[in-house]
């Protein structure tokens, strides 16, 4: 009998509580709406929730943690909705969380040798796709400069263009600085992140008579 309820004990400690959007509306002080909209964009990202049959998104601890480092990477660093979720998505997948589900731990040394390797691919994966967008950008307006060079348009209409180069190069300057903040956000969060994570996990080794 013993041996059951233990058994039975072992196994509730490995699952994580489940939330509901209102939940995480209620922690952060955003309406249901805003916690949908987050979710899409960290989906977008790559993150992936847990859904019910009815295709309905269960939060957990973990994905509360990651909620968060969305809203402070936005309010703290700065920068967009899509670039604070790649924020949060980068440093979720930096360090899986034990508690996320009863699969066998992974050696924590070996895990955090992957560490490093993981967040400059992911941060790589990053600055590429800046880079494609950039170079476009440019040959656009090579390809501007050249309809100029070669045809006699009106005074208006090629201010017109330059107006819109400047525009483009504004742009990617601006895409070039949230590039910056991010990754100077990530190097300034990763101790806190990596502190909150061994919290949980050492909360998750507790029996569960000793949580409360």
């Amino acid at each position: 009998m013993d041996d059951t309820v233990d058994t039975k004990v072992e196994l509730l400690e490995g699952i994580p509580k489940e939330l509901k959007s209102h939940d995480i509306a209620k922690t952060f002080g955003i309406a249901e709406s805003t916690v949908r909209k987050y979710a899409q964009s960290l989906e977008k990202a790559g993150y992936v929730f847990r859904k019910n049959e009815n295709n309905t998104r269960i939060f957990t601890d973990i994905d509360e943690l990651t909620f968060r480092d969305l809203i402070q990477a936005r309010k703290e660093a700065g920068v967009n909705l899509d670039m604070a979720a790649s924020v949060a998505v980068i440093r979720r997948q930096k360090k899986e969380s034990p508690i996320q589900g009863v699969q066998p731990l992974i050696n924590k040394e070996l895990k955090d040798d992957l560490i490093p390797h993981k967040m400059q691919y992911e941060i790589q994966k990053l600055a590429n796709s800046f880079q494609k967008q950039i170079e476009q950008i440019e040959e656009q307006n090579q390809i501007i400069i050249s309809k100029l060079q070669a045809s006699e348009e009106t005074e208006i209409e090629i201010k017109k263009q330059l107006l819109e180069s400047q525009k483009r190069e504004k742009e990617k300057d601006q895409q070039i600085e949230d590039m910056q903040k991010m990754i100077e956000y990530i190097a300034k969060r990763d101790t806190a992140f990596d502190k909150k994570i061994e919290e949980i996990y050492q909360e998750a080794k507790k029996p569960w008579w000793k949580r409360w």
